[in-house]
């Protein structure tokens, strides 16, 4: 087929129409219908630069609504996401609502010895925000370079199931595989 020509680019706004600053961290996507998006940003453990779910308008750019994400993500001493560790995901699920999910386990998980399930989080369509359980990674690692995480997720039709893109990460090598999860 014909390749893809590039089309006209639209600038993330504030609510007061200032273009969103270098440090926003936009992840994961999906189309509301209503010509908008909702963007998943990972955010950071700084005032200010917080993980959040937010909505904007596809004719203008500009940010139309901000969800908090649950109170267990939130970052404070020792809870919440990790820096640079918050979602990257995003889908919509069968039900129409929004479904997220954590990079790596939260900070008070991995205290508790929790460090092989990352947390999901689901936005009904009456736009409440709760978490929705934990999905297992399946791998505890030893090896203090060795990272992993949840990078993809998507909602599959009919029975209630996720798709998920894990992926794995030693220097110099990267590994990724699929999970189903029903």
């Amino acid at each position: 087929g014909d390749p893809l020509q590039v089309g006209p680019r639209l600038v993330l706004r504030d609510q007061s129409g200032t273009p969103l600053p270098p440090s926003f961290d936009a992840e994961g996507l999906v189309l509301t219908g209503n010509h908008g998006v909702w963007i998943v940003s990972e955010g950071r453990r700084k005032a200010g630069h917080q993980a959040r779910l937010q909505r904007f308008s596809l004719r203008n750019g500009w940010l139309l609504e901000t969800k908090r994400l649950p109170p267990a993500w939130t970052a404070l001493p020792g809870q919440g996401l990790a820096a640079n560790q918050g979602p990257e995901s995003l889908t919509r699920s069968i039900d129409g609502g929004l479904v997220l999910a954590a990079e790596a386990p939260l900070l008070q998980d991995l205290a508790a010895g929790d460090g092989d399930g990352v947390r999901l989080a689901h936005l009904d369509l009456e736009g409440v925000m709760q978490e929705r359980g934990r999905l297992p990674l399946d791998f505890l690692s030893s090896d203090p370079e060795e990272t992993m995480g949840l990078t993809e997720l998507l909602a599959l039709d009919g029975s209630p199931a996720l798709l998920a893109l894990i992926r794995r990460h030693r220097p110099l090598h990267w590994t990724a595989r699929l999970q189903l999860f029903s």
